[in-house]
């Protein structure tokens, strides 16, 4: 059995065989007089390292210090004992130190994750809306909402006939009570709330306003209304963060991975920004090796056609202007159009046409 005293009372005449102050000894054992003290009077045991440096400095071994006294052939096994226990009680000290450590650990990470959850889980959003009625049509009005600062960056709808407005109102509908955002006649605006005020978005209620969000149209005594149809970019609803490359890293992977087609590298010519370029009549065409961006103009009087095609997402975006006003636009994605303006009656047509025409040429 480990007795304190015992071995403090060794130590202690040892070190005075040799001469040693208390002081001394401590600067040997880098510890203070006061520790050698302690051990001297039996209060506690020198740590691993204070042990073992001991064993050095009085040419002693282990079993000898723990136990007290030094071997001899009628003790040997006692003191071997003694060591054995001594390791016995260490272990069960360190385990009990473990599991109080891991109590704590998972106290701590309790408490963070209800934290997280109470106060950051899914309080940043960021939505693109669009709409359109008979006559307009509105895209990528930009919102973004956290639990202490709100965003809505308006645009001015579009017509599909080239009709001016007088004023156009945004508004949202709430226990069937119409809350009036702002009323102007402005092509752009951006609305800020804090939240703590409330006088727009209610935090709380967020996904009511999401989905009752409304831009009424004013056209001298006529009105038309758009309801706005939002979509989500990004939420922090994600209890593990990916690590993201740091950007140029990432970007020029992202260019080794992007190939330029063959056909494109021999028939197209490189500009100064490194942009593939051909141009034929009335037609443009342009390829953004760095995106993978696929882009075809063509110019026919006062009517202007745009394709974009996107290589890495496989999707294509179609934009037609009449006199610079956007007449008509929609996305191919997956095989599905997807109409953004008032008639979509010829894009399949037309994506057809791009398709069979430069897709299939350049890229397959």
């Amino acid at each position: 059995m480990l007795d304190y005293k015992k071995t403090g009372k060794f130590i202690c005449e040892e070190r005075q065989k040799r001469n040693i102050t208390q002081e001394e000894l401590g600067d040997q054992l880098y510890v203070t007089r006061q520790a050698v003290s302690k051990w001297e009077r039996g209060k506690c045991m020198p740590d691993y390292d204070s042990l073992l440096r001991l064993g050095e400095i009085f040419s002693l071994s282990l079993n000898e210090i723990i136990a007290g006294e030094r071997v001899k052939k009628n003790n040997q096994s006692k003191m071997n004992a003694i060591f054995i226990d001594t390791l016995k009680a260490k272990d069960k000290k360190r385990l009990f130190l473990l599991f109080v450590f891991s109590i704590l650990l998972f106290t701590l990470l309790f408490f963070f994750f209800a934290y997280y959850f109470i106060f950051t889980y899914n309080t940043f959003r960021v939505f693109k809306f669009s709409g359109k009625s008979d006559h307009y049509f509105i895209n990528d009005i930009l919102g973004v909402f956290s639990n202490e600062n709100s965003y809505l960056k308006l645009n001015a709808p579009i017509s599909f006939q080239n009709e001016a407005y007088d004023f156009i109102e945004v508004y949202y509908i709430k226990d069937n009570e119409k809350t009036i955002l702002c009323k102007t006649n402005n092509s752009s605006i951006l609305l800020n709330e804090m939240n703590n005020y409330q006088e727009y978005f209610d935090y709380k209620r967020m996904d009511d306003f999401l989905n009752n969000l409304y831009i009424s149209i004013h056209i001298k005594e006529k009105e038309e209304i758009i309801k706005l149809q939002p979509e989500e970019l990004y939420a922090n609803n994600h209890l593990i963060f990916k690590k993201e490359k740091k950007g140029a890293d990432s970007l020029l992977e992202e260019e080794k991975k992007i190939e330029t087609p063959e056909k494109i590298q021999k028939e197209f010519k490189i500009n100064e920004q490194n942009r593939f370029i051909l141009k034929k009549q009335n037609k443009s065409m342009t390829y953004e090796p760095n995106l993978g961006v696929f882009i075809l103009e063509e110019t026919n009087k006062k009517v202007r056609e745009l394709w974009f095609y996107t290589h890495t997402l496989n999707t294509i975006a179609y934009y037609k202007y009449k006199n610079n006003q956007l007449i008509e636009t929609s996305e191919l994605e997956e095989n599905n159009i997807l109409c953004t303006s008032s008639s979509c009656k010829e894009h399949e047509k037309r994506y057809n046409y791009f398709i069979n025409k430069y897709i299939n040429y350049y890229f397959k």
